[in-house]
Formats: structure tokens, sequence, C-alpha cells
């Protein structure tokens, strides 16, 4: 069963990998195209909108190198596999997020130091920009119904952050539009929210990547405890020691139960395998990767809560 579900998440990972480089070449011409509208206006808001565009090309070029590591089959060296390269990577992703953010801010500072300043918007930029406000309307519905068929969480990560560069660049259009007719600081305004919705969005994947680095459980020790308890009595006296983590892919799961005294060493031994099948099935919603269970045998120590 669980090689079965690890050959089924290596495909995933494969066809993550078509995606996310399919992604990562659409992501080139946008960012030549917004470079192309900064040259000709020289506004802060594209400045900003461009830093956007890079980090997305960053993130979808570190996003492939990761899904590749972690398509990778485990080995001796890693017997968890590579799962945690693509944590790792978002990670990176949120970091450079902040970097980011702070150039904009500094830049903007500058420039309102500066005072008024002119920046003529042709109706042809506009246009451009309805244009790539379309593209990413595509690319986020692309990515979010291949992130629902292969379940990988950093096509979803992508996904989700592509839903929110179409209201990038709504804010950019009304930025530019009130700048064309004398709101210069409104430009200013404009590079400002873009990098509250960076920022925001650099928080939320430092969150989700540090829990999986740091192994936060994903299994409730006390619930997995009584159901466990309760399926599997008198055979089951106790179940402790419950240990789960995740590497973004899959869950992991450690556990020792307390057989009934008088056991045979393969009765025991089916046992775990029907608790196995019964951990499987309740927690249905997740893609077990391994689930190890250990013998103990009954002690006067080993007794019902009840």
């Amino acid at each position: 069963m669980g090689e079965m579900n690890l050959s089924k998440t290596l495909q995933d990972l494969l066809t993550a990998k078509k995606i996310l480089f399919c992604v990562l070449s659409v992501n080139v011409i946008i960012l030549l195209t917004k470079i192309s509208l900064f040259i000709v206006t020289g506004s802060l808001v594209i400045f900003a909108y461009i830093m956007d565009s890079t980090l997305d090309i960053l993130n979808d070029a570190i996003a492939v190198f990761a899904v590749k590591r972690a398509a990778t089959p485990p080995d001796l060296d890693h017997p968890y596999g590579h799962g945690k390269y693509e944590a790792l990577a978002r990670v990176t992703i949120s970091l450079m997020l902040g970097i980011t953010i702070v150039g904009i801010v500094l830049e903007s500072i500058d420039r309102f130091l500066i005072g008024a300043y002119e920046i003529r918007i042709s109706q042809i930029v506009l246009n451009v920009l309805i244009v790539l406000l379309c593209a990413y309307v595509l690319i986020s519905l692309i990515e979010l119904y291949y992130a629902k068929r292969t379940g990988v969480s950093v096509l979803e990560a992508s996904a989700w952050h592509y839903i929110t560069d179409p209201m990038t660049t709504i804010i950019v259009l009304i930025a530019l539009y009130m700048v064309s007719i004398g709101l210069w600081y409104l430009d200013i305004i404009g590079s400002l929210i873009i990098c509250a919705m960076i920022g925001y969005g650099a928080y939320k994947i430092f969150r989700e990547a540090s829990e999986v680095l740091l192994d936060r459980a994903i299994i409730h020790p006390t619930e997995l405890r009584r159901i466990v308890i309760e399926k599997f009595r008198p055979n089951v006296i106790d179940c402790h020691a419950i240990r789960s983590r995740t590497d973004g892919f899959g869950v992991y799961l450690d556990c020792h139960i307390v057989v009934k005294p008088g056991m045979t060493v393969e009765e025991a031994h089916e046992l775990a395998h029907e608790v196995e099948d019964f951990i499987r099935e309740y927690y249905r919603d997740k893609k077990f990767h391994g689930i190890t269970i250990h013998i103990e045998p009954a002690s006067g120590k080993n007794v019902y809560d009840d």
C-alpha cells in the first residue's frame, strides 16, 4: 500500500514539474513585457509589478528544482525521500519576497521626498495590462486544476500566488490611470499596496513551509490513541509514543501498541497490520507514505484509562 502511494506521488510530481516548467516559460515572456512597460513609463508601481513577476519566476524555478528533487526515490542516505526540498525552497522564496519588499519601500520613500513627478501613460500601456490580467487568471486556473488532480502542495501554493496577480494588475491599472490625470502620489501608494500583498504572501509561505521543516504533528496523538483502543480492545491495551510528520507530499506515522497477554508473535503481527489498515481508512484524506507500528507486551503498568 505504501509503495503504491509513493509510486503515485512520484508520477504526480513529474506532472507538476511539467506544469511548473510551462508556467515558468510564460512568466519569462510576462517579465520582458513588464520591463518594456517600465522603460516606457518609469512608474514605481510598474517597478513593483516587475519585482512581483521576477519573484514569480524565482518561485517557479525553485519549485521546478524542488519538485525534481522531491521526485527522487528514497535511498540509503535519505530513507524518507527528498520531499523537504520543496519546503526548503518555499522558505527561500519567502525570504526573497521580504528582501524585495524592503527595496520597494525604500524607493517609495525616496520618490515621496523628491516630490511631484510626471509619468506619461498611453492607451497601449493600459491595453497590455489588460492582456496580462487575463494571462494571470488563466495561469491560476490551470495550476489549481492540476494541484487538485495531483495533490502537490507546491503547485497549489503557486496557483494561489497567481490568483493574487490579477488583483495586483487591477491595482496597477487604477494607479496608472490616476497618475495619468495628475495624481502622481498614487504611483507610490499603489507600489506600497503591492508590497503589502507580497508581504502577506511571504508570511503565509514561510509559516506553512516552516511547519513541514520543523516536523509539526499531522495527526493528533490523543485522537489516534482513543480510536485505536476503542476499535481493537481487548486486543490492544494501549497506544502511545505516537509521532507523525510530513515532508510536504506524504505523511509518516510511528506508534507503539500494547497487546493483551498471551498473544503469539504471529497474532500480534497480524493485529499490527489490522491497526495499520484501520488508520489508513480512518485518515483516508492523508497520503501515508509509511506507518510503523511497534508491538509491546502487556505489563502491570498497561491498563485502560476507564
